[in-house]
């Protein structure tokens, strides 16, 4: 199966991905208004959200297409079954980090418009929630007395809401600090 999305940017351009399950995403950029940009970059990142996450770069215009393993709204998403990771979550948002500055447009996967800050903030909320969670885990607790000590509390009013909450994300991220801890 296919899936294609079309990501309204509020830029002079829309972006359409083109997913297919278990492969590398095609990014085609499609210019309204009569504007065009030129994709510099796609790079794979295998076992972010999932395993056919790509950042797109383009040049001249200083942006950065980061689809689904950055979101501005809900928490991230980690797709265990198709091949996603909190450790690849983590390292697309270095690598996101890494390559843009203080200018830098980033068109996330779910969201508006965020910049190199919004990046950096999500990445230090992982690392932060994953410590919480894997010292719960070290202390033999469940998932159901984790959720109940709200280790994402002091996160829950700054993350807008998603489609992925705060439960959902504790569960994915239970399930791969169990498996890999």
């Amino acid at each position: 199966m296919v899936r294609e999305s079309w990501l309204g940017t509020g830029l002079p351009f829309g972006i359409r991905f083109i997913a297919h399950p278990r492969k590398a995403s095609c990014v085609n950029l499609v210019p309204n208004r009569g504007w065009g940009a030129t994709l510099k970059a796609a790079t794979n990142l295998y076992s972010s959200a999932t395993d056919g996450d790509t950042l797109v770069r383009f040049v001249h215009d200083d942006i950065l297409a980061t689809g689904d393993y950055f979101r501005t709204v809900g928490y991230p998403r980690m797709d265990l079954v198709n091949g996603g990771s909190l450790k690849g979550l983590i390292d697309g948002l270095a690598l996101t980090i890494s390559v843009a500055d203080a200018n830098t447009k980033i068109v996330p996967g779910h969201g508006p418009l965020a910049d190199r800050s919004a990046i950096m903030a999500q990445r230090d909320m992982l690392l932060t929630i994953r410590q919480r969670v894997a010292a719960f885990i070290a202390e033999g607790k469940t998932i159901d007395e984790i959720i109940a000590a709200r280790p994402t509390a002091d996160y829950d009013a700054k993350v807008p809401e998603g489609a992925q909450g705060s439960d959902a994300f504790l569960k994915s991220l239970y399930s791969e600090l169990r498996a890999n801890p």
